[in-house]
């Protein structure tokens, strides 16, 4: 991967979840570092959701749930998304603690709406 400089900011996770976005963590690197994984030091920040991410996850919301891609997350340095990640869309409990949600409740209700319909 070719290297970013906004990373020294941080990269952002993005929970889409049927398309529409659900929230967003921005995981920080510690000190002087540009590694902003939570599990190698990074530090797990508040973040608002801005206009080019939007436009990101608009654009990519059709493609995802016409190929089953329901709950995904997307990972953004700067204005690069750098990753789909549909496997292991983390970031759930960070964001619950620093917006005081429950994340939880929405994906399974989502995804009992769809076994309602099938």
């Amino acid at each position: 991967q070719e290297y970013i400089p906004e990373v020294r900011i941080g990269d952002k996770r993005i929970l889409v979840l049927g398309g529409k976005i659900i929230g967003a963590v921005l995981r920080e690197p510690k000190d002087n570092n540009f590694l902003a994984n939570l599990g190698q030091g990074g530090i797990a920040r508040k973040t608002d959701i801005t206009e080019r991410e939007n436009e990101m996850v608009t654009r990519l919301s059709k493609f995802l749930i016409k190929n089953g891609l329901h709950f995904v997350g997307l990972d953004v340095i700067g204005d690069y998304m750098t990753e789909i990640n549909i496997t292991c869309p983390t970031g759930i409990v960070h964001i619950n603690q620093l917006n005081n949600t429950i994340l939880e409740k929405e994906i399974v209700e989502y995804f009992r709406s769809l076994a309602d319909v099938a």
